[in-house]
């Protein structure tokens, strides 16, 4: 996901706390340092800005370890591609509008007409 998706996400309240998130982060080796690349599962407590970057302070699900995972590394929210979050709240992958087509079926009824 890049910055201005993720920011645009932030605004609109799509991502808050506790909002579930997949994402690749480096695991720790045999040897103790964080090498290996691996993916879990986690719950967003905070978002920050930094020098141009949206980094997410997270919690693991797992284990309950807390991590900072940068917006690029983000795979999944909510079990849905980020892709696919944002195209149902209207904003395209670069953090743009959509432009949406006409809308279909009845048109919803005034309470006024209803009344009289």
């Amino acid at each position: 996901m890049n910055t201005n998706l993720a920011r645009k996400l932030v605004s609109a309240g799509v991502i808050r706390q506790n909002t579930e998130i997949e994402a690749e982060y480096r695991g720790i080796d045999l040897s103790g340092r964080p090498i290996i690349k691996s993916r879990g599962h986690f719950f967003v407590q905070a978002v920050k800005i930094i020098n141009e970057e949206v980094l997410f302070d997270v919690v693991s699900v797992v284990d309950g370890s807390p991590r900072r995972i940068k917006s690029s590394d983000i795979l999944f929210m909510d079990g849905m591609a980020v892709q696919k979050v944002a195209a149902i709240h209207g904003i395209s992958d670069k953090g743009d509008k959509l432009k949406e087509g006409k809308r279909r079926g009845r048109k919803p009824k005034n309470k006024e007409e209803m009344a009289a």
